[in-house]
């Protein structure tokens, strides 16, 4: 899944230029129909739970791979607690990598079609919280049954 996360911060460096570009007049796509704005609601909530599904598996890659590290009977205590920070350090920047990426095309969307009023283009701009949390319930559920990555016993 490191792919994946690599392929998050792509996308989020990518659309955060392309919507700072359109945020300050120098729109990159043609002006499109106000209408097709509520299609890109699904759009946006689809990527967004993708990425907290894929965040949540990244986790357990790196979980797995903390304990592998830290079950070796041949490493020092500072070692053991390198390995956790470690770990920890990775949790939060996949988890920001994995958020920033529908954050940053919903904040591109929105500033490509924002109009005088709230309306459904500047929500495009927190549909992907509600996206990245869906994603997350989901593969909390699939994972359900299968054992977490964790401290032998």
């Amino acid at each position: 899944m490191k792919w994946a996360q690599n392929a998050a911060l792509v996308v989020a460096i990518v659309c955060g230029a392309l919507g700072l570009a359109t945020a300050t007049g120098c729109p990159v796509l043609p002006p499109g129909d106000p209408g097709a704005v509520a299609w890109l609601h699904p759009l946006v909530i689809g990527v967004a739970a993708v990425a907290g599904l894929c965040f949540s598996l990244r986790a357990r890659e790196i979980d797995a791979e903390r304990w592998r590290v830290v079950d070796d009977s041949t490493i020092t205590k500072g070692e053991r607690e390198y390995a956790h920070k470690e770990a920890e350090r990775e949790k939060k920047a996949a988890g920001v990598v994995f958020l920033m990426a529908p954050l940053t095309l919903g904040f591109w969307l929105a500033s490509h079609w924002r109009g005088e009023r709230l309306g459904a283009a500047e929500l495009l701009s927190l549909v992907p919280l509600f996206g990245f949390l869906l994603g997350m319930g989901a593969a909390r559920v699939a994972l359900r049954g299968k054992p977490a990555p964790g401290p032998p016993r």
